[in-house]
C-alpha cells in the first residue's frame, strides 16, 4: 500500500468508528435532531447568531451607523439566500430519494444544485442592491459573495438530509460556521475596516459548503454525469414544481411582515441603503427562535417515525395488499401523525406560554420599552401558531399533495401580508399580523391535512400520482 493512502484509509476508519459510536442508542438521536437543527433552523439560526457576533465584536470600535450596515448585509444575504436554495434543495432531495431510471452521480447533482442556487442568489443580491441603491462598492460585493455562498451551503443540506448523511452534515456545518466565529472574536477587533467580518462569514459558509461537497467530488465534472443530473433535475421539477414554488412561498411568507414594515412610509434606511425597522424586526427575530425546537423536532419526527409509517404503508402496495389491508396501515399511519403532533405541540405550548410569563422579566433585563415588550408577547404566540401551520403542511408534502401544500402557502404568505399592512395602516406597530395570519392559516391547513390523510390511498394511486402524468 502507498504512503498517501494510509492516512486516508486510517481517516476513514476513524469516521466508520465514529459512525458506529453514533449510531448508538443514546448518540443516534441526538445526531438526528442536531441535523434536523440545521436543516430546518439553519438559516434562522445564523443571522440571529451573525447579528450577535458582530454586535458583540465591532460596538467598542466602529461608528454605529456602519455598525448598522454590517447587521443588515447578514440579515438581508440570509434572507435571500434561502429563497434561491430552496426550491432547488427540495428538487434535487427528490431526485436522491425517487426511483429515476437513469442513475444520477451523486456528486454531479451537487455541482448543479449548488451553481443553480448559487447564481439565483447572486441575481437575487444583485437586483436587491440596484433596487435599494447601495453605494458602497466593497459592502455589496460582500453582500453578493455572503448571498450566493450561503444559498449553495443550504442548497446542499436537503441532499445529504436525503442520503441520511447526518454526521456528514452536522460536521460541515459546524466546522464552517465555528470557523466564521472564531475568525469574527479573533480579528473582528483587529480590523481597520468592519467589512472584514462579512469575509468572515463568507470563509465560514464556503468551507461549509466544500466540506459538505468534498465526498462527492469524483465525477463531478464528467459532462456525461452533469447531463444527466440535468435531465433528472429536470424531470423531478417538472413532477415537483408545485413542492417547490410551496417552499418559495414558505421562505416569503415567514419574511412577509418585516417587509410591510421595511416597505411602510416609517421605515429607517441605513446609510448603505438598506431598509429596515428596528422596533420590529429586533424583537420578531427573537420571537421566532422560540419555535425552533418544535420545528427541529419535527423535522427530526418526519424523518424516524413518520418515515417508517410511510415505508409500512408503501410495503402494502408492493405486497399487493387488498384495500381493507392498506386502510388499515392508513389506521396505523394517522395514529402515528396525530400522537406525534399532540405531543410536539403540546411541549411547544408549554415552552411559549413559560416565555410569555418571563417575558417582563426579559423586558427589564435587556432594557425593552413598553411597545417591543408587548410584540415580543403576542410575537412569541405567532411563532408557535405559524410552527403549526407548519406541522399542518408537512403532512400534506408527506402524503403528496403538492398542489394543495403549494396553494395553502399561498394563502399563508396573501394573509401575512394582507392582516400585517390593514394592521399597520390602522394600529400601528403591531405583531397581531403574524399571528392572525399563521391562525387563520392553520385553521384551513389541519382539516385539509386529516382529510390528505383520509385520503391516502386515492392521492397514492389517482389524485396525485406522478406517473398518471
Amino acid at each position: 500500500m502507498s504512503g498517501p493512502a494510509r492516512p486516508l484509509e486510517r481517516l476513514a476508519l476513524l469516521g466508520r468508528q465514529l459512525d458506529w459510536w453514533l449510531d448508538g442508542p443514546i448518540l443516534n438521536p441526538i445526531r438526528r435532531y442536531l441535523a434536523a437543527v440545521v436543516v430546518s433552523a439553519g438559516p434562522w439560526l445564523i443571522a440571529v447568531f451573525a447579528l450577535i457576533m458582530v454586535s458583540r465584536t465591532l460596538s467598542d470600535t466602529l461608528d454605529p451607523y456602519y455598525l448598522e450596515d454590517l447587521r443588515l448585509l447578514v440579515v438581508y444575504a440570509f434572507m435571500l439566500a434561502p429563497l434561491a436554495a430552496a426550491p432547488t434543495g427540495l428538487i434535487a432531495a427528490r431526485v436522491v430519494q425517487g426511483d429515476d431510471p437513469d442513475p444520477v452521480n451523486t456528486g454531479a447533482l451537487v455541482v448543479i444544485t449548488s451553481g443553480v442556487s448559487g447564481l439565483v442568489a447572486l441575481a437575487l443580491a444583485l437586483i436587491v442592491a440596484v433596487l435599494l441603491r447601495l453605494g458602497d462598492a466593497e459592502l455589496v460585493l460582500a453582500f453578493v459573495l455572503l448571498t450566493s455562498s450561503s444559498a449553495m451551503m443550504w442548497a446542499i443540506f436537503p441532499v445529504l438530509a436525503a442520503l441520511r448523511a447526518r454526521r456528514r452534515l452536522i460536521v460541515a456545518f459546524g466546522t464552517g460556521m465555528g470557523s466564521a466565529v472564531a475568525l469574527t472574536t479573533l480579528i473582528g477587533p483587529h480590523l481597520t475596516a468592519g467589512i472584514g467580518v462579512a469575509w468572515c462569514f463568507i470563509i465560514g459558509t464556503v468551507l461549509s459548503f466544500t466540506l459538505c461537497a468534498l465526498p462527492y467530488r469524483h465525477h463531478a465534472t464528467n459532462p456525461d454525469d452533469l447531463r444527466r443530473a440535468v435531465a433528472a433535475l429536470s424531470r423531478a421539477a417538472g413532477r415537483a414544481w408545485p413542492l417547490a414554488v410551496g417552499a418559495l412561498c414558505t421562505i416569503l411568507g415567514a419574511w412577509a411582515d418585516k417587509w410591510v414594515y421595511w416597505l411602510s412610509p416609517d421605515h429607517l434606511t441605513s446609510n448603505a441603503g438598506f431598509l429596515h425597522f428596528p422596533p420590529y424586526d429586533s424583537v420578531m427575530f427573537f420571537a421566532h427562535l422560540s419555535a425552533l425546537p418544535a420545528l427541529a423536532t419535527l423535522a427530526a419526527f418526519n424523518e424516524g417515525p413518520l418515515a417508517e409509517g410511510m415505508r409500512h404503508f408503501r410495503r402494502g402496495i408492493t405486497e399487493g395488499d387488498t384495500l381493507p389491508g392498506l386502510n388499515r396501515r392508513v389506521d396505523a399511519l394517522r395514529a402515528i401523525v396525530w400522537d406525534g403532533l399532540a405531543r410536539i405541540f403540546g411541549a411547544q405550548i408549554v415552552v411559549t406560554a413559560g416565555l410569555i410569563l418571563v417575558a417582563a422579566a426579559v423586558a427589564e433585563a435587556v432594557n425593552l420599552p413598553l411597545d417591543q415588550f408587548l410584540l415580543l408577547r403576542v410575537g412569541l404566540l405567532g411563532a408557535a401558531l405559524h410552527a403549526l401551520f407548519l406541522a399542518a403542511s408537512a403532512i400534506l408534502a408527506l402524503t403528496n399533495s403538492r398542489t394543495t401544500f403549494a396553494f395553502l402557502q399561498g394563502i399563508f404568505l396573501a394573509l401575512n401580508v394582507i392582516v400585517s399592512t390593514t394592521l399597520a395602516m390602522s394600529i400601528g406597530v403591531s405583531a397581531l399580523g403574524l399571528t392572525l395570519a399563521a391562525a387563520m392559516a392553520s385553521v384551513v391547513a389541519i382539516p385539509l391535512a386529516a382529510r390528505s390523510l383520509d385520503r391516502l390511498v386515492r392521492l397514492t394511486f389517482l389524485d396525485e400520482n406522478e406517473s398518471l402524468f
